[in-house]
């Protein structure tokens, strides 16, 4: 290999820019235990973890990067390899907020918003001061980071590979929030209600989003599948803003809404399909998908709230306030909670697999022209290759070193115009001939869509989660049916007693290779609120399953000589007898029943056999159930002991019984019985 890539370099004969690759997986801290742990977002397990030494602080979060993790706490930075799992150095920290974590391609970063800078992590980290405070930071997938300062409404952006921030992005003039539309930057305006596209330059005129946003609004950070989550925590509505014209500067269609009911809520936060919303009161996770239809409920662990978290790998991540677990919320709106203590998994490196994430390449080259530095409170705008602030030179260093001012003189970058029209048109020509005849009462629809309740799920099928000798645990689950027009809730799963699930999938331990009947069947509501029961779908949970018995041999010893012992057993089906048979040297020299974890033959099977020979002993079950098939154990080799006499004296003979004396019957007495 050293070869072949040594030719590739000659034959290139330039450097390409670094590539940057989105991260895999989630850090979550968990303080009982101070240890951060990697959960793979694919197999949704534990694979590697890092203890961390008392040094570290009160951790708040964990992020991660190509070869590092860093420990974030309100002090200090814990800086871990993600191949040696151990921490590696410390960075102290001046700022008494807790930041904002990103994890994108080029980061990881961390936004101080009261403070007004980004840092992008490393050793040693980078740090950018913005000016001024900024609100929620946004991220694009191609890595940059996007800052709104909240005190002029200015914008800027930090790129992947570039370490000066961009803030030619004309102020906004408005209250609002950024977020991300059709996978480019974009602004929420609450006095226009309306969503335009950042660009450098003059902002693109923004389209209206067909609702009345309040300033306290709650905006998802990302749109998806083209519409854009806003929480009105007045009334607790969710709506769901048509946001696909916005490149094209065309306004959406009507807007979804869904009432939450009451709670107060966290922002919405969007990824794939599934839009997840925590109410943090009763720390209830609520998703939904971008039709507002309601894909589950989760009740978390009671205590603080948990924080939701998009990952670097696009997943949404639902970390427990004190991290004993986190819950990956899957692309169909199901919830796998997974544990992140007890111990050590088996440790592994956690380097991201970059085939798992298309690359993201830099922009080669020096920065546009349009690119200046971030203000400084009061001051004007430097232009030019006027030099960051760069982080420190290694470990112990705060990351916020001395500021260089900005250039106290520099060019205006946008000169006002010294020759505006002077005779502006005060009449612009209006419609000369208004429909005089408007219709007022528009035909309303006086027949609303009938719902109905849903019909049976399909494709029911139970699959072994965990073998047992008498059970099993299985893992039913099933498809979405047709709802009927009703929203869904959820799932009722009838199995002895009835369980109401929220995704479709139900867990339970059954008898192997017997009827264990079930149902299924959706729960929904309708518009008026009124719960409506679905048609039942039956289902045999195991049914399915492989019933073979099969056959072990459990112990096998030689009785002195010929005798030969041998005990066996089938396992797989409760209570199923079979036919079952020994051979030895491919002979049958038994024949007998066999039952379900019981010994053949009771307890013990004693063959006759040749002295001092060398047997190969098998035992076979035939097949106990139309459903399974003969099962013939592995082959136990033995050699049988040597005949009596054979080099050694024989067994004594037995001793003479000693003699026994008889009762015997005195015929005068009247009670005795002589026999006649």
């Amino acid at each position: 290999m050293a070869a072949i890539v040594a030719v590739a370099t000659v034959a290139t004969g330039s450097v390409a820019p670094a590539v940057a690759f989105a991260q895999t997986g989630h850090w979550v801290v968990n303080g009982a235990e101070s240890a951060v742990v990697h959960v793979d977002g694919g197999t949704r397990q534990v694979d590697a973890r890092v203890e961390l030494p008392t040094e570290a602080g009160d951790p708040l979060f964990a992020v991660q990067g190509p070869t590092q993790g860093f420990v974030v706490a309100r002090d200090r930075i814990s800086v871990f390899g993600r191949s040696s799992l151990t921490v590696e150095s410390t960075i102290p920290v001046d700022h008494a907020e807790v930041p904002v974590g990103i994890e994108t391609v080029g980061g990881p970063y961390l936004v101080y918003q009261q403070a007004g800078t980004i840092v992008r992590l490393a050793v040693p980290p980078l740090s950018l001061p913005v000016g001024g405070p900024v609100s929620r930071p946004v991220w694009t997938d191609d890595g940059t980071v996007w800052l709104h300062r909240t005190d002029d409404g200015s914008f800027c952006s930090l790129s992947v590979g570039t370490d000066v921030l961009d803030c030619s992005t004309a102020a906004a003039g408005e209250p609002g929030s950024l977020t991300v539309a059709a996978e480019q930057p974009a602004f929420l305006g609450t006095r226009r209600d309306a969503l335009g596209v950042l660009t450098a330059g003059p902002l693109q005129a923004p389209v209206d989003v067909g609702t009345d946003v309040p300033d306290t609004a709650l905006v998802a950070d990302r749109d998806t599948t083209g519409r854009l989550a806003v929480i009105d925590p007045g009334p607790n509505r969710l709506v769901l803003a048509d946001s696909s014209g916005v490149p094209a500067g065309r306004a959406g269609g009507t807007p979804i809404t869904v009432e939450l009911g009451p709670g107060r809520f966290t922002s919405p936060l969007a990824s794939g399909n599934v839009i997840a919303v925590l109410e943090q009161e009763a720390n209830r996770l609520l998703l939904f998908d971008p039709t507002g239809r309601l894909l589950g409920s989760h009740e978390l662990p009671p205590g603080a709230p948990a924080t939701l978290t998009r990952g670097g790998d696009g997943q949404i991540y639902v970390d427990d306030a004190d991290g004993a677990s986190t819950h990956v919320v899957g692309s169909d709106g199901g919830l796998t909670s997974v544990a992140t203590g007890g111990g050590e998994p088996d440790l592994v490196a956690v380097a991201a697999p970059p085939e798992r994430r298309s690359p993201v390449v830099p922009r080669a080259g020096p920065l546009p022209p349009t690119s200046v530095l971030a203000r400084g409170p009061g001051g004007p705008v430097a232009r030019g290759p006027a030099a960051p602030v760069a982080g420190p030179a290694g470990p112990g260093v705060p990351i916020l070193g001395p500021v260089r001012g900005p250039n106290p003189n520099p060019p205006n970058p946008n000169p006002p115009n010294p020759n505006p029209n002077p005779n502006p048109n005060p009449n612009p020509n209006p419609n000369p001939n208004p429909n005089p005849n408007p219709n007022p009462n528009p035909n309303p629809n006086p027949n609303p869509p009938t719902v109905v309740p849903a019909s049976a799920p399909t494709g029911v099928r139970s699959t072994v989660a965990e073998a047992g000798g008498f059970s099993s645990q299985y893992a039913v689950t099933w498809n979405e049916p047709a709802l009927g027009g009703g929203q869904l809730v959820g799932y009722e799963v009838t199995y002895g007693e009835t369980t109401s699930v929220t995704e479709r999938r139900f867990v339970t331990y059954a008898m192997d290779c017997q009827p264990n009947p079930a149902q299924v069947r959706a729960i929904t509501r309708s518009p008026s609120g009124e719960r409506l029961v679905g048609a039942a779908a039956a289902h045999d949970i195991g049914a399915d399953r492989d019933c073979t018995m099969q056959a072990v041999i459990n112990d096998a010893g030689a009785d002195g000589a010929s005798a030969y012992i041998i005990r066996g057993r089938g396992t797989g089906v409760l209570g199923a007898t079979a036919a079952c048979s020994i051979t030895a040297n491919g002979v049958v020299e038994w024949r007998g029943q066999c039952r379900q974890d019981q010994y053949v033959g009771g307890s013990s099977i004693s063959l006759t056999l040749d002295y001092d020979t060398q047997y190969t002993l098998q035992l076979r079950i035939e097949a106990p159930t139309a459903a399974s098939r003969p099962s013939v154990s592995a082959p136990v080799t033995v050699t049988t002991g040597a005949a009596p006499g054979a080099g050694q004296p024989g067994p004594e003979p037995p001793a003479d019984p000693p003699d026994v004396a008889l009762p015997t019957c005195d015929p005068a007495d009247p009670a005795a019985d002589c026999g006649g």
